[in-house]
């Protein structure tokens, strides 16, 4: 368990909190990422879900659901882009709104997550332990958001998500309609961080640098509306 000292700083006449963690021991793994890899991160992952199957906390976050991954953006990208590139972004959140919610009918997991499972979040130490950092994202939420679900929108990355689901089951069951639900979960968090990097640094600068990051971000999504045209 990693000892941490949580203090609030001022940023622009803002009070902001943040975390500061002891040092993680061991070192970042370098890719190229094999199955095996994968299906080592999927057993860590399960490990934390199970182990937080129970958490409760007086402590209050917004859940990630509907309205703090999609909705909530949406509504800063509606204000920084002309109604065409705003068109574009609304029709693909009502298809992942209403994929998500026919998923929900059938129970989707809820928990604490991390929400950013990446090899650069964690380190390997010597005994082959893997120890994550950079929880900023994460909270209480679906718990198909840690489920690798960008892995589907290629053929050939798809068995990377394979492997993780084959590691997570030694650990802890997830059932199918989480794994489908990965991706279009993958696209939701994909909104939320628009809306982070429209807040935080985007919105700063001139109208043609907006422009530019709106239309690499249209970009980035044509796979995964790929992705729903070959689901249909």
């Amino acid at each position: 368990i990693l000892k941490m000292k949580l203090f609030s700083i001022n940023i622009n006449g803002r009070e902001r909190f943040a975390v500061m963690f002891e040092w993680a021991s061991g070192t970042k793994p370098d890719s190229p990422f094999s199955m095996n890899d994968y299906e080592k991160l999927g057993a860590v992952i399960a490990k934390i879900h199970k182990a937080s199957d129970d958490f409760a906390c007086n402590y209050q976050r917004q859940t990630l659901g509907i309205d703090y991954l999609i909705n909530n953006p949406l509504k800063m990208i509606e204000g920084s882009c002309d109604p065409k590139m705003f068109s574009f972004f609304k029709e693909i959140a009502d298809r992942i709104k209403e994929d998500i919610n026919r998923f929900e009918k059938s129970g989707l997991d809820m928990g604490v997550v991390h929400d950013d499972v990446t090899f650069d979040n964690l380190h390997i130490d010597e005994d082959g332990e893997i120890i994550f950092y950079d929880f900023d994202s994460g909270g209480v939420g679906y718990r198909a958001l840690d489920l690798q679900g960008w892995a589907v929108f290629d053929k050939e990355t798809a068995p990377k998500q394979e492997a993780f689901i084959k590691g997570y089951r030694t650990i802890r069951e997830i059932n199918d309609n989480d794994i489908f639900a990965s991706a279009d979960l993958h696209a939701a968090n994909e909104f939320w961080g628009i809306g982070v990097d429209l807040d935080r640094r985007i919105l700063q600068k001139e109208k043609d640098g907006v422009n530019y990051f709106m239309e690499n971000k249209k970009t980035s999504f044509q796979g995964f509306l790929n992705y729903l045209d070959k689901k249909l």
